[in-house]
């Protein structure tokens, strides 16, 4: 199934967008799970493509509905695709409070590796283990620059958005 998704990606590239719906309906057919989140999310990108927004909008949000908790990445990306495509149909509003979720789960999580790290040298200053300590301050400051670099972002398209046209599709 991933290499059906991939390929019809590579189709979609190439132009070939009639193949890449072939890949698409085989990698329906055969997907489970959270795959099938993954599919949906490929066939948003193709309708998006060719510009039919309101296809899009539905298989990313069908993407989303199937993707759950799983695959954070692609769950986002989804988000962001939606909001895009909603903005394209002139939907402002629904695009800029779905890219304020997208923005939610790359908080939390920089945040939860922030504390994961705290407890982590926690216990090795416990130890007296210097070579992880030593390991897992580094992490711990790359973590911290990442919610700072995110943070930064975060205030600045709220004090000035970007233009839409600027926005890249991820």
């Amino acid at each position: 199934c991933e290499a059906l998704i991939t390929r019809s990606a590579m189709y979609l590239e190439l132009g070939r967008t009639s193949s890449a719906r072939q890949d698409l309906r085989e990698a329906t057919a055969v997907a489970r799970g959270p795959v099938q989140g993954e599919v949906a999310f490929a066939r948003g990108l193709l309708e998006d493509k060719a510009g039919n927004f309101n296809d899009a909008i539905s298989s990313y949000r069908r993407a989303l509905s199937l993707l759950g908790d799983a695959r954070r990445d692609v769950r986002t990306k989804a988000m962001n695709n939606l909001a895009l495509s909603l903005a394209q149909l002139g939907r402002y509003a629904e695009a800029e409070r779905l890219l304020g979720e997208a923005l939610q789960p790359a908080r939390q999580d920089r945040t939860a590796d922030i504390g994961e790290h705290q407890r982590r040298l926690g216990r090795q200053l416990r130890t007296g283990d210097r070579v992880r300590q030593l390991r897992h301050l580094t992490a711990h400051r790359q973590a911290a620059r990442q919610v700072t670099r995110v943070g930064r972002r975060t205030r600045d398209t709220q004090q000035t958005p970007p233009p839409l046209a600027a926005l890249e599709r991820l």
